[in-house]
C-alpha cells in the first residue's frame, strides 16, 4: 500500500491523498439528480432517525463494502465502503460504485477491518439533515453530543453488530494530525486516546473510564461548517 503523508488526510478535505488531485470540500449543497444508486434500500428511511438501540441483526454487505455502521440517536444506518487502490473512489461515487455528489461513508485506507484505530469519513449534506453524516456535523455540540448515543458497527468477516460507547466529539482545523495515528497498541493508544478527549468540545460522563478500559477507537469524520469548502472538520470518537 502507497504510504501517504499524514497531512494528506484531513488537510485535503475528508480523506484524499494529495496526489490525487482532489479537494473533499466535505460539506456539498444538496444537488439535483445526484446518484442515489442503492441508498433507498441500504439507508434508514429520511422520515425516522435511527432508535435508541440499533438492530443488532446482521446487514447484507454490498460488494466493496468494509462493514455497516448505525449510530443511536441519528439516521445513519448505511454501509462503510473501501475502495483497494483507489481511497478516494467513494467520496464521489454511491455503494452500487455509480457516480454520486453524495458518495458514500468510506474507510480510511490504512485501516482494515479489525484494526485497532479505524476512522470513517461521509459528507456533510447541506438542507438534507438525514443524509449521509449531516445528522453529526455539529456534534461538537455538547447539547448535540449528548443526543448521540451508542454506534453498532458490523465489520466485514464478522458475525455480529459491535458495540461502541459515544467518548467525545471536537471541532478542529482540517490540518489537525493528531487524530491520524494507527499503530498505537495498549498503554501507547490509551495515552494518545486520553490526549484527546483532554482537547474535546463534548465528552462522555465517565470518559476517564472508558479510555482506561479501551482497546479499539470508531472515529467519524465530517465537515463541520454550514458552507462548502470550508477547513473545520467535526471528529465523533467512539470507544470499546
Amino acid at each position: 500500500m502507497r504510504s501517504i503523508p499524514r497531512r494528506a488526510l484531513l488537510a485535503a478535505g475528508l480523506g484524499l491523498a494529495v496526489e490525487a488531485g482532489a479537494y473533499a470540500a466535505g460539506c456539498i449543497a444538496r444537488t439535483a439528480g445526484a446518484g442515489r444508486g442503492r441508498r433507498a434500500a441500504t439507508r434508514a428511511s429520511a422520515d425516522d432517525t435511527v432508535s435508541e438501540d440499533p438492530s443488532e441483526e446482521l446487514r447484507a454487505l454490498p460488494d466493496g463494502a468494509a462493514g455497516w455502521l448505525a449510530v443511536a440517536g441519528t439516521s445513519i444506518d448505511r454501509p462503510v465502503m473501501q475502495a483497494a487502490g483507489n481511497p478516494d473512489f467513494y467520496l464521489s461515487h454511491d455503494e452500487d460504485g455509480e457516480p454520486s455528489a453524495f458518495g458514500s461513508l468510506y474507510l480510511d485506507q490504512r485501516c482494515a477491518p479489525g484494526h485497532i484505530h479505524l476512522m470513517v469519513y461521509g459528507h456533510h449534506v447541506l438542507d438534507m439533515p438525514d443524509e449521509m453524516f449531516s445528522p453529526i456535523h455539529d456534534a461538537y455540540l455538547p447539547e448535540v453530543f449528548e443526543g448521540i448515543g451508542e454506534a453498532r458497527l458490523q465489520e466485514a468477516g464478522s458475525d455480529s453488530m459491535g458495540s461502541w460507547q459515544a467518548l467525545c466529539a471536537l471541532r478542529v482545523d482540517s490540518s489537525f494530525t493528531e487524530i491520524q495515528r494507527f499503530g498505537l497498541e495498549g498503554d501507547g493508544f490509551r495515552q494518545w486516546l486520553e490526549g484527546i478527549v483532554a482537547t474535546a468540545d463534548a465528552r462522555a460522563v465517565g470518559a476517564d473510564g472508558l479510555v482506561a478500559e479501551a482497546a479499539r477507537c470508531l472515529t467519524l469524520v465530517t465537515c463541520s461548517s454550514a458552507v462548502g469548502g470550508q477547513r473545520w472538520r467535526t471528529l465523533l470518537l467512539f470507544a470499546r
